[in-house]
């Protein structure tokens, strides 16, 4: 993986969100075409322009572990989830404004240290949202150099909140994807499934890879899987992720990277995720 396709990945994730945030819950509509889409305000959580969610946020909560510590450390992990519910920190605001279901269980499972447990995570087979996915991208990075390593603790990241058989399969299967740039999905199979932008991890997932595999560029792949609306910001965030390791950094375009929220920040930080991979 070259640096431009990890910078890319970092930023690609951010800038998904971002421009995803204000079409959350909205319905797909024939009055609006995709590829009129663009970073906005607005939305269910009143975002500014380049403000970006809960999927960032929380990929940040990683990259912190990986900056301290070299690797993903779970009880590290967990204080920086508290953290950031208690103040905001690592996301763009005082205090939080998204958060999910199972994500909110998993930091109070951890609050209440029940029975001594390591992970947190719900593991109900119910359970098969798509937060465990939605903030791989440190992982992918930090991993850069070692593919099974890399597989291995993108599950353990999932574990973290979304421990379910279904979530941990699909953290699998996205962070190969990530490591090599491409996926073992046939364009067939793609397309015959039958996606809505929902918060499931594998709707998710599909949705994310129809969106790649429609277009032919990192800006037409972003407005295509944002404009189908619903979980529009975690599918934005997943397919930013896997168009910018596809396209890299330069293909991102410069009116979304200058509107980014904290963009010099999440750009040393991808630097960072990719030099700690660099001496694993």
């Amino acid at each position: 993986m070259k640096e431009s396709e990890a910078i890319g990945m970092y930023l690609g994730m951010a800038i998904g969100d971002a421009i995803g945030a204000p079409w959350e819950f909205t319905k797909p509509t024939p009055l609006i075409s995709w590829q009129e889409i663009e970073m906005r305000t607005g939305g269910p959580h009143d975002v500014s322009v380049g403000e970006w969610t809960d999927d960032t946020a929380l990929a940040r909560c990683l990259t912190d572990c990986y900056q301290r510590f070299g690797r993903l450390i779970p009880e590290a992990c967990y204080e920086n989830f508290v953290e950031w519910e208690n103040t905001g920190r690592f996301g763009t605001r005082d205090h939080i404004f998204d958060i999910g279901v199972t994500t909110m269980t998993a930091i109070g499972n951890y609050k209440l240290n029940q029975n001594g447990r390591i992970w947190f995570g719900v593991d109900d087979s119910q359970a098969q949202g798509n937060g465990g996915i939605m903030r791989l991208a440190p992982v992918i990075i930090a991993n850069w150099q070692d593919q099974n390593n890399c597989r291995l603790e993108a599950m353990k990241s999932s574990m973290l909140t979304h421990a379910s058989e279904e979530c941990l399969r699909f953290a699998g299967r996205l962070a190969t994807d990530l490591w090599t740039g491409t996926t073992n999905q046939s364009m067939e199979s793609l397309f015959q499934k039958v996606t809505n932008n929902s918060g499931h991890v594998a709707d998710t997932y599909y949705s994310a890879w129809k969106a790649i595999k429609s277009t032919g560029c990192f800006e037409d792949a972003i407005k295509y899987a944002v404009c189908r609306g619903n979980d529009a910001d975690t599918v934005g965030a997943v397919a930013g992720m896997i168009a910018g390791r596809i396209y890299g950094i330069e293909s991102i375009p410069s009116k979304w990277l200058d509107a980014l929220m904290m963009k010099d920040i999440l750009f040393k930080e991808a630097e960072d995720l990719y030099r700690i991979g660099s001496m694993r």
